[in-house]
């Protein structure tokens, strides 16, 4: 039993290329396709995929291996436009992706479900040998040397695009599990002067001048919608970090509110978005007009469990179909509906099971576990909490 797309297993550490790509994403879920049949901002086409995928698989082979200069391999790599760290998943709980000696804000966990991440080193997760374990452990030790001193020179490198938003850990840093929320006023490192030579226009729309953001919207017109790696446009950046002059100024360039978003659904790093996520309702008033009602429409939000009570609610789950055994074989290949209340303090009210389940005591245990979830309350327009009904689907995979 399980919800679905939360399978309750873990996997041991590997590492990866945790992506900070300059021309854009590296690639986008299947499920990110724009409006009127375009593809997404941001989408790379399928070439620059095969290029990126292309260097990873080198880097496979150089920085397992420990033969190759990652200084040297930094610098390529720049040169290229290609800004992603060398990393690798952790457990904290959770599969949580960070890179080696590099701290960001958005912490890298948010892009968990994102393209920012493509593997590179996997340990093995099933039972071997002792010399597996030794080999795996060698290349284990050789991917993190090799990633932090090839991270400090990416870092380092002038042309690094991202240095108010990733930058060197300091000592004792550690990746952290996903979190209940992403609190766009707290992205980015806010400690650097404002630049009038920002190297793109997302910088300028973080940190560049009015003067600044401008000169680079009349050089590029373009690409005011583009998304980079985080999913974030330009508009979205200048909402985040409250920049009020270059959010009109975008606006009036062109910028779309919803841009990042595909088909009717906005994403969750539309600008629009962000402005709802910070609750920043007069921003959401400026916006409102140029985007389309049909996406408007859909600008409500109905609760969800925390991303960090995620895999411990399909633990809870689990336990209770071994603790059912046998008696679960009625249910076995179906899916059930589980509907809740969530009040706008996150607390879950009133449970039941459609259909219900057989035996019925089965759906008071599940009522259980969802109730004692942490949840996020359902959102409306503006942005602010509200109380709402929560669906879950819960599959049904037999003893």
């Amino acid at each position: 039993m399980k919800i679905r797309g939360r399978p309750v297993r873990l996997f041991w550490m590997h590492a990866a290329m945790a992506g900070l790509v300059g021309c854009g994403r590296s690639s986008t879920p299947s499920e990110q396709r724009a409006s009127h049949g375009q593809a997404c901002s941001g989408e790379a086409p399928a070439q620059g995929r095969e290029k990126l995928q292309t260097a990873s698989d080198r880097l496979f082979q150089i920085a397992g291996s420990d033969t190759g200069n990652p200084v040297r391999e930094a610098k390529r790599a720049a040169d290229a436009g290609d800004f992603r760290f060398v990393g690798y998943s952790a457990l904290v709980p959770g599969i949580v992706p960070a890179a080696y000696g590099v701290a960001c804000r958005p912490d890298l966990s948010q892009d968990a479900q994102r393209a920012f991440v493509g593997p590179i080193f996997a340990a093995s997760d099933v039972p071997a040998s002792a010399a597996d374990h030794r080999a795996e452990a060698v290349a284990a030790a050789n991917y993190s040397r090799f990633g932090r001193a090839f991270n400090a020179a990416l870092l380092a490198d002038p042309r690094y695009p991202y240095r108010d938003i990733c930058r060197a850990a300091s000592a004792g840093h550690a990746p952290k599990p996903v979190v209940a929320s992403i609190r766009p006023q707290e992205y980015g490192f806010r400690d650097l002067a404002p630049t009038d030579r920002p190297i793109d226009l997302h910088e300028a729309a973080r940190r560049g001048t009015a003067d600044a953001l401008r000169r680079l919207i009349k050089a590029g017109p373009a690409k005011v919608d583009v998304a980079d790696p985080l999913g974030m446009t330009p508009l979205a950046w200048a909402v985040a970090y409250r920049r009020s002059e270059q959010t009109a100024i975008l606006l009036e360039a062109g910028a779309r509110p919803a841009a990042a978003s595909c088909g009717d659904q906005i994403a969750p790093t539309a600008p629009i978005q962000i402005a709802r996520a910070m609750e920043w309702r007069a921003m959401v008033e400026a916006m409102l007009p140029h985007v389309p009602a049909v996406q408007v429409a859909k600008l409500k939000d109905a609760p969800v469990l925390t991303p960090d009570n995620r895999l411990a609610v399909n633990a809870a789950l689990a336990a209770i179909m071994k603790r059912h055994g046998d008696r679960l074989h009625s249910n076995a290949g179906r899916a059930s509906h589980a509907i809740l209340v969530v009040d706008r303090r996150g607390r879950a009210e009133g449970c039941k099971i459609e259909p219900a389940t057989s035996p019925t005591d089965l759906g008071d245990d599940i009522c259980q576990v969802l109730r004692g979830g942490r949840w996020t309350p359902a959102r409306a327009l503006f942005g602010e909490a509200v109380r709402g009904e929560a669906r879950m689907r819960i599959y049904f995979t037999g003893p």
